[in-house]
């Protein structure tokens, strides 16, 4: 039932004002919001004599009216029986024409816009394909509330790019040669206390001095500190530097301080490690290798 306070006349001058300004809204526009809107169709309903509207009155007429004729409409076309009235059914027609985009829910009657998601995806007799989706771009949608509009797009957020950004290079560990051998140094204190100390540029230099390799020869390998393990991993296609590296038993942090250090090599990625019980530790390493070798079905040892 349409509010007693409004009549016929003060309805109609709403609805001219709301087709005149409604080209108005939007970005980079004389209106924001439809709000702002309503807001200036108040100050000049204002200056008739006998209106006084504030724009939440104003907004509300609006909606009722809308609301009151997509109801008719919907009947009409759903019922066999006489054609009901629609009011306001010009002018309505008339702001659909100038303002389709600013009042889906209201003026669409039963080609209803429903977001269903969060994508800001919509179902109405035809699909809405946006090229920003076809691109990749994923549209961050703003929340209207009350339920009653759809909501608007605020920006987009590049879901491709974030992806690429996930596995970026930076991201990414450092590729070794398969052939590499890696040993791995376990300092007393952790690795954080070392670079502290002596940074992370002069790391490769220390432990090159202190396994004894030539600096350009010590540049060919790779040191990469790992604060997770708290663990040094050298990575070299040289076995004589490897003996080096694995003799290391301290690292000189400054003129009288040293950090011991424990050298273990890490198995290559085709061989798995395991632990023999019940040897005899009388037996040197070697004579150990070659008591497994002679049992063809044992797999080969490296160590």
């Amino acid at each position: 039932m349409i509010d007693a306070s409004w009549d016929e006349r003060q309805t109609k001058l709403l609805l001219d004002y709301y087709a005149r300004y409604a080209r108005d809204v939007g970005p980079l526009k004389k209106f924001r919001s439809k709000r702002a809107m309503f807001e200036q169709i108040a100050c000049d309903m204002f200056g008739i004599p006998g209106i006084h509207r504030t724009a939440v009155q104003c907004e509300t007429r609006f909606k009722t009216v809308s609301k009151r004729k997509r109801n008719e409409e919907k009947h009409n076309n759903t019922s066999g029986n006489s054609r009901c009235r629609v009011e306001y059914e010009q002018e309505s027609d008339a702001i659909k024409a100038i303002d389709d985009s600013l009042e889906p829910e209201v003026l669409r009657g039963v080609d209803t816009v429903r977001w269903t998601n969060s994508y800001g995806r919509r179902i109405t007799g035809r699909k809405l394909v946006r090229e920003e989706e076809k691109a990749g771009y994923v549209p961050v949608l703003a929340s209207v509330g009350g339920g009653e509009e759809p909501a608007r797009m605020k920006g987009y957020r590049p879901l491709r790019g974030r992806r690429l950004a996930e596995r970026s290079v930076e991201k990414l560990p450092i590729r070794l040669p398969s052939e590499a051998l890696k040993i791995v140094l376990r300092p007393s204190g952790g690795v954080g206390s070392i670079l502290h100390k002596i940074g992370s540029l002069n790391l490769a230099c220390v432990i090159a001095q202190a396994a004894g390799v030539d600096l350009m020869e010590a540049a060919k390998d790779t040191v990469i500190p790992n604060l997770k393990q708290q663990s040094i991993l050298i990575a070299t296609t040289n076995e004589d530097r490897a003996r080096k590296y694995l003799r290391i038993k301290g690292l000189a942090t400054s003129m009288d301080s040293v950090v011991d250090v424990t050298a273990y090599e890490v198995a290559p990625e085709n061989c798995g490690k395991g632990v023999i019980h019940g040897i005899d530790t009388a037996r040197t390493s070697e004579q150990l290798k070659e008591i497994i070798r002679m049992d063809e079905r044992n797999p080969p040892i490296l160590g």
